[in-house]
């Protein structure tokens, strides 16, 4: 969520004003319920704390992504 210059959910309504249209991962050390709801509710396909097991990150939406694009 902290990146250089902006955080990630202002990245993410810049990509979507933009309209770019990918699917975004959130990987976020420093997040909490309302930034998660926030970001899925803004087309986020996943949300994951850190630390994260390589398996925990493969979920079902995110594999669908990958399928269908």
């Amino acid at each position: 969520m902290r990146l250089p210059g902006v955080n990630g959910l202002d990245f993410q309504r810049e990509l979507a004003d933009g309209g770019v249209r990918i699917p975004i991962i959130f990987i976020t050390g420093h997040g909490d319920i309302p930034m998660t709801v926030k970001a899925m509710k803004s087309g986020a396909v996943e949300f994951l704390t850190k630390p994260f097991r390589t398996r925990t990150c493969w979920t079902p939406s995110i594999r669908l992504w990958i399928v269908t694009g």
